[in-house]
């Protein structure tokens, strides 16, 4: 098994024989998977904020409604 299986973080690199010292600039397939990983890091950051945001509001008004014990 290795390393990064079943975590969705399959980077192409890994086990690429053209790799080597600052290909990332210029590998096509690694600028896509990095374009797409950062796709997945914005959702899940701007998911992350509504959540807090709306916990946030639900945790005001249950302080100003006095429904906290």
């Amino acid at each position: 098994m290795s390393w990064n299986e079943g975590t969705g973080n399959n980077a192409p690199c890994f086990g690429c024989p053209d790799r080597e010292a600052g290909c990332h600039s210029v590998c096509e397939p690694y600028i896509s998977y990095k374009a797409e990983r950062e796709a997945i890091r914005k959702a899940s950051y701007e998911e992350k904020s509504y959540r807090a945001y709306k916990s946030g509001r639900v945790w005001n008004t249950v302080k100003r409604s006095g429904l906290q014990k």
